[in-house]
Formats: structure tokens, sequence, C-alpha cells
């Protein structure tokens, strides 16, 4: 979804912009987290909401419209946090 607008002068909250990001959203399709903080980011780069912020905004409008919720925002950290230490092997 591009090009987000809103009729005031005044800066939308975080759930405002949640809402406007998943108004687009096909129903019955579960809403990445990943995806919706991307929009959200692109809407308005100068945001400084952290990502869980952000999450807890989609939560929130989420459940209100009765939307399934995958939270793969922290997928790629999830990873990397549980990768077996490399062996260091001198050859």
């Amino acid at each position: 979804m591009t090009g987000l607008a809103f009729n005031t002068d005044r800066k939308p909250s975080c759930d405002e912009l949640v809402s406007v990001v998943l108004s687009g959203h096909p129903l019955g399709e579960p809403i990445s987290t990943s995806r919706v903080i991307l929009e959200f980011r692109k809407a308005d780069p100068g945001r400084l909401e952290p990502d869980e912020e952000i999450v807890a905004s989609i939560v929130r409008i989420a459940t209100g419209r009765t939307m399934f919720v995958a939270f793969d925002h922290r997928e790629h950290a999830d990873r990397s946090d549980h990768l077996p230490e490399r062996p260091n092997i001198h050859r």
C-alpha cells in the first residue's frame, strides 16, 4: 500500500496509522507484523516508534477487527540468536 494520507494538520497516532495500513489488508489473510511495520515506516519515515510499539498497535487494531496476526517481525533475530557457534577450523 502506498500513498497513505490523512486529512488533518496533526500527526496521526501510531494506532491511526496502523489502522490505515490494515484497512487495505485482504480479509481472511494473516497479517504479517513485518509487512505492516515496513508499510508503517514507508508511510511516515520520520516516526520514531520502536517495532514493539507498532506491534502492540497491530494487536489492538487487528483484535478489534477479528484478524489473525503472524508475529514474524523478529524472525531473523530469533534465528541468528539460536544458531550454533561455528567451529574454529585451522587448515
